[in-house]
């Protein structure tokens, strides 16, 4: 009886022995934040010469650890190997890492689990070698905490090695690594230049192989240390021929003293290789194909089309008025008229060109319409379009005797001087969420450059929209064609009115994003009782003392409003048909998804508008998009967002519209035009699916 219990519990072992995983691994180590040990892939050396260890990072969720080259972001672990035992030498491989943002700082690591390879090469192979590893580590999230741990793990020299738990683990990011890589067929580096300004370095590098690229991510590492920018990644019509651009703005690289290294991932296939750039020195021009003549004709083209642009229509209704009203006067008032709605468009153009420059240099990134951002600048929009409205309505004059007295002195009789100019002014501002055709690439150019090409391309800017008066001042004559002034003209104001009114609604519309429906209700009371104001003034029930009180206190009540109640907006910017663009999982969306469509837009950005009522949502596409399992993904610039900002950036362009096709052929992804079209939304899917 008790051989039997004993036979049974013995056979009852050896079955609980025998589903047990085998395993070989150090404890583990380390800091609340990550823990790390060593793990083998095999239960002894197997009498071999090398063996490939793993040093093991668990993570709480959240937090990073570095790549070797990590950026300004943090530093990469250290790793002390002294007091090991019959080992020759040891070599860390690092898998190819991911790029994330900690602090505002763009770095490049790992996140939750990751495997650093190790290489051993084993003295006497007769021997069991003993691993003894002191780690100094940094990890990051809100904060960055650094670490130690140390680890220790004796390896047998057992013949007959089985496999471990750990050994697909290790495999998996030996796979990552650029460990003992066969190369591929015709794989190599055929060039790499360094091209240097006085403020800036350009690193171009070559890639070709025989076979097509599939899904490839180029880094580039420095032992003085590179700040981390995304690839700019071209590929050739056949997907063989790379031509990569790694763009370090204000970053002037030493090639005497440094070592590049490139790490380039294909999966599966992972190489890294030393490169000695060719130096050169003269201006970087990050666009190709584009010479600084033909980025003058674009912004000058660009700046014409912005005429005909929607946000900019409300603004010259105003222009086409008042040059009516110089119609049967003399030709040099006419000529005077148009020549100051010039200049105040090429002054305005200029004048943002030096507040973007000041907050560049303030350390803050630019882009074009981010104004609209703002809720102030909405607000003070919101009340000029309020005066001009009452203004057209017959019930107010403009005039600016605040200023008008003073500089009367100096410009004398130019009544209409001021509001000549500030048309042109204002209409500039208008312009500013709108984009067109040329407007963008001329944008991006100017956002590159110097500070002196910047404010010249920007000047050119505003002489391209400023063409047409400038050519009604050469030619003044043409002002006769129109009627003179009636009483239609009263019909034609109101009209106008109609118009101003429709844009300060919009306006509207955009500060319900900043603001709840308390702060619209209020705004619009006030705006009301000072358009009563107004009207009580116009039929002399008060005078004038009255309307500057009735209008100043309601003025200053709606600016002071932001900060004396909690009038915080909750509306959720996000359309229900896109997934809502994330720095953090934008890499993982195109990996699980062969084709992607990305569309930065804004609420206060018309042409995006325009883009999506027309084009994207249109039966047609959204049909083809459906047939084509095309996921959209929507990047929402309504209100300022930092990982919105850098997808820009990494992308060469500083304003919006930006949208762009990616696909399992195109990882790097084909830029669309500003201004969408059905069938250039067809062409680049196309060259997408059938490539």
């Amino acid at each position: 009886m008790l051989r039997n219990i004993f036979l049974t519990n013995l056979i009852c072992l050896l079955v609980f022995l025998s589903g047990q995983s085998i395993s070989l691994e150090s404890q583990w180590d380390g800091i609340n934040e990550a823990k790390l040990r060593i793990i083998s892939p095999l239960t002894s050396t197997n009498s071999n010469k090398t063996i490939i260890l793993g040093l093991h990072y668990e993570l709480k969720k959240g937090w990073k650890t570095y790549w070797k080259s990590p950026g300004a972001g943090g530093f990469p672990q250290e790793i002390d190997f002294s007091n090991s035992k019959n080992i020759n030498n040891i070599e860390v491989f690092w898998p190819t890492p991911e790029q994330f943002e900690i602090l505002g700082l763009k770095s490049l690591g790992y996140s939750e689990n990751v495997v650093f390879p190790l290489k051993i090469e084993i003295a006497d192979k007769s021997k069991p070698i003993e691993l003894n590893a002191r780690v100094h580590f940094l990890v990051c999230k809100e904060i960055c905490v650094p670490g130690d741990a140390n680890l220790n793990l004796v390896v047998p020299n057992l013949t007959n090695a089985e496999t471990t738990e750990h050994a697909n683990l290790i495999e998996k990011f030996v796979s990552l690594s650029p460990l003992d890589k066969v190369l591929r067929k015709g794989f190599e580096i055929q060039s790499a230049q360094l091209v240097q300004s006085d403020q800036d370095t350009l690193l171009k590098i070559n890639f070709i192989q025989q076979e097509k690229f599939q899904n490839p991510k180029i880094f580039v590492s420095g032992d003085q240390g590179l700040p981390v920018v995304k690839a700019n990644i071209n590929l050739n019509s056949q997907g063989n021929e790379i031509k990569a651009e790694f763009f370090y703005r204000n970053t002037i690289i030493d090639p005497a003293k440094t070592r590049f290294l490139v790490h380039f991932s294909d999966f599966p296939f992972v190489v890294e290789k030393s490169i000695s750039p060719e130096v050169s020195k003269h201006l970087i021009n990050i666009f190709s194909g584009h010479n600084l003549l033909n980025i003058v004709l674009l912004s000058i083209l660009g700046g014409l089309i912005l005429n005909a642009m929607p946000c900019v229509l409300p603004v010259l209704s105003l222009k086409i008025l008042s040059a009516m009203k110089y119609s049967g006067q003399e030709l040099p008032a006419v000529r005077k008229g148009f020549i100051y709605t010039s200049l105040g468009i090429v002054f305005s153009y200029v004048f943002l060109s030096l507040t973007l420059l000041a907050i560049r240099y303030a350390g803050y990134q630019i882009g074009w319409g981010i104004q609209f951002q703002q809720p102030y600048f909405l607000m003070f929009i919101s009340l000029i379009l309020l005066m001009f409205s009452i203004n057209m309505l017959g019930y107010y004059e403009i005039s600016l005797p605040f200023i008008s007295g003073k500089i009367s002195r100096i410009i004398p009789r130019n009544d209409n001087f001021f509001s000549d100019f500030f048309i042109g002014f204002f209409a500039t501002l208008m312009a500013t969420p709108c984009s067109a055709p040329f407007v963008g690439t001329a944008i991006a150019f100017a956002f590159t450059q110097s500070n002196l090409t910047m404010i010249s391309i920007f000047a050119f800017m505003g002489f391209g929209m400023a063409l047409p008066y400038i050519c009604i001042a050469l030619f003044p004559a043409a002002v006769r064609i129109m009627p003179t002034s009636g009483s239609w003209m009263l019909w034609v104001k109101r009209t106008m009115a109609i118009l101003l009114i429709a844009t300060l609604l919009w306006i509207g519309s955009l500060l319900s994003n900043h603001f709840n429906e308390v702060f619209i209700i209020l705004s619009s009371l006030l705006a009301i009782f000072i358009f009563i104001i107004f009207v009580l003034n116009f039929r002399k029930i008060i005078n004038k003392r009255k309307l500057y009180i009735g209008v100043v206190v309601p003025l200053l009540t709606f600016f002071l409003l932001p900060l004396i109640g909690n009038f915080k907006s909750k509306l959720e910017l996000i359309d229900d048909k896109w997934i809502k663009y994330s720095r953090e999982d934008f890499d993982e969306i195109l990996n699980k998804n062969d084709l992607v469509f990305v569309d930065v837009t804004a609420d206060w950005c018309v042409t995006c508008q325009f883009n999506k009522q027309n084009v994207i949502y249109s039966d047609e596409i959204q049909k083809l998009f459906l047939d084509n399992e095309v996921l959209m993904v929507q990047a929402d610039w309504t209100l300022p967002d930092d990982d919105v900002r850098d997808f820009l950036n990494e992308n060469n362009k500083f304003g919006i519209p930006f949208n762009i096709f990616y696909g399992e052929k195109r990882p790097e992804g084909l830029v669309l035009p500003e201004l969408l079209t059905k069938s250039s939304i067809r062409e680049t899917l196309n060259k997408l699916i059938n490539k």
